[in-house]
């Protein structure tokens, strides 16, 4: 009789705990599709770039990333390395940012739900599920969605940490901030906000503080390689910096950069009506209830949304400042992506803090908001053309022998032809160009990728030469008689070009 009555209350219990699982999961299946829907589109540029590095042997590989206009570490090369031993197509690589991304619909439910609370955590899983920015690193054969994942875990288990100072969250904890800053080096931002939490926030940790200086004392020991390299790399990025210091900046970037993660500027603004009559909302609450001043809620509340503040705004503020002085870096949007996990939280909460239908029908507008939105985005990606590149590559690969040089003048539009025919990139470039183009000047010229005169030609027969639109051949390579056109083929407007070689 006992157990009866024991299995009637777990019974009348359990609708509200399945309504949420319910709904977590319906919005997890409905991201999956979504980012189904645009995952067998062709292979980009950056994508092209990821493929080529985790192609080349180990020891070309850190290379090849450090001297390159490659803005990431080399430690997802190296993951995509390893999935490159099962497969070459990309929609297997892109697989494992999909089941990344994936996660981070899961770890957003959970952070807001340690945070706040279960509906908390269910908004803010839906705004990033929803997210056309977080759908489109989902499914990018880049560190991105890596890079959001591990850091959505650092915090979930710093979180945890705060609560209970465990040897397995430390570990954890550890683990994953440190991946995250090996997979970006934006993730850096992460322990800088951690550091600035700690120390305003001492209180919170008595008789742990020394632990925690010691457990971030340890991270910054496993980053040492990983500061070296990043040492070497700024050297290299001086080289690079003519592509960033000719941008202007402004205060509407911050602007351009919050509407770009709310899916447009619409919902961007919707969100901010959200979050002020919210917080007026709150403080309304709280100032007619000044006798629970020290209630314990209202205390937790006020350092979690200093955690989320921090986390999000200390990255764009130093980002932003260090714009102002000579590299306006600030206009690459998607190095701050995991940075607006913490956005999604703080509009969900102050989406919920009205009461009765009013926040029912505000979070289901800006779910829908953001839903209509990613679709539209998702439309217009899939109806893109494609398959250039891999017409190309079909034509060539039968027509290749293995002796046969490959050449470009434009390695933007023709890395992603080499990656469907996994050959060797080579250059055709003018000296008087590499003083001018910036990614030539990344180049080691010292190798063998750059092909500068007909010298570097001498035990070649063939070549065959692939020219995008506007592509110009250099002096040294139209105006030399032992170089003979063959073959001439067109594929939309990109032309190759079969020269014989007379020696």
């Amino acid at each position: 009789m006992k157990n009866t009555h024991n299995l009637i209350e777990k019974l009348a219990a359990a609708p509200a705990e399945w309504k949420h699982k319910i709904m977590l999961s319906l919005i997890i299946c409905v991201g999956l599709i979504i980012r189904l829907s645009i995952i067998n589109r062709e292979v980009g540029f950056d994508e092209a770039l990821s493929i080529y590095i985790a192609r080349q042997p180990l020891g070309g590989l850190l290379n090849f990333a450090l001297r390159s206009w490659e803005m990431s570490p080399p430690f997802y090369h190296l993951l995509i390395k390893v999935l490159l031993c099962i497969s070459s197509s990309a929609v297997w690589l892109r697989m494992f940012s999909l089941a990344c991304g994936l996660l981070v619909i899961f770890m957003t439910y959970k952070v807001g739900k340690l945070l706040f609370d279960k509906s908390t955590g269910l908004l803010s899983c839906a705004l990033v599920a929803f997210s056309t920015s977080f759908i489109y690193y989902s499914v990018e054969i880049r560190a991105y969605s890596f890079y959001v994942l591990c850091s959505v875990l650092s915090i979930y288990f710093f979180l945890r940490l705060i609560g209970t100072f465990s040897k397995k969250y430390i570990v954890l904890y550890v683990v994953f901030l440190t991946l995250a800053i090996y997979s970006h080096y934006y993730g850096i931002f992460l322990l800088f906000g951690t550091f600035l939490f700690l120390a305003l926030h001492k209180k919170l940790f008595p008789g742990d503080f020394k632990l925690w200086c010691i457990v971030l004392a340890s991270i910054c020991i496993l980053l040492i390689p990983e500061a070296v390299y990043g040492f070497i790399k700024a050297r290299r990025f001086m080289l690079l910096g003519e592509y960033y210091i000719n941008r202007k900046l402004s205060i509407n970037d911050i602007s351009d950069l919050f509407s770009c993660y709310s899916g447009n500027w619409i919902v961007f603004l919707v969100y901010i009506l959200a979050v002020v009559i919210g917080i007026r909302s709150k403080l309304k609450n709280s100032l007619s209830n000044l006798g629970l001043a020290q209630d314990r809620r209202l205390i937790l509340g006020n350092y979690k949304a200093r955690f989320l503040l921090i986390q999000l705004l200390l990255p764009i503020t130093i980002v932003f400042i260090v714009s102002l002085t000579r590299y306006s870096i600030f206009q690459e949007f998607r190095f701050f992506i995991p940075f607006f996990i913490f956005y999604y939280v703080i509009i969900a909460r102050c989406c919920l803090f009205y009461r009765g239908r009013f926040r029912k029908w505000l979070a289901i507008l800006l779910v829908l908001l953001m839903f209509a939105s990613a679709v539209r985005d998702c439309i217009i990606l899939r109806k893109k053309p494609h398959g250039r590149y891999e017409k190309i590559a079909k034509l060539l690969k039968p027509k290749l022998h293995p002796s046969d040089v490959l050449a470009v003048t434009n390695i933007y539009d023709s890395l992603q032809i080499f990656n469907y025919l996994n050959r060797t990139i080579k250059f055709i470039v003018d000296s008087e160009e590499m003083k001018k183009f910036y990614i030539l000047k990344a180049m080691d010229f010292n190798d063998d990728e750059a092909i500068k005169d007909i010298a570097q030609l001498i035990s070649v027969n063939r070549l065959w030469l692939i020219l995008e639109k506007g592509s110009v051949l250099p002096v040294w390579f139209k105006n030399n008689n032992q170089i003979k056109l063959s073959e001439n083929i067109e594929i939309e407007k990109t032309k190759i070009q079969l020269y014989s070689i007379y020696h």
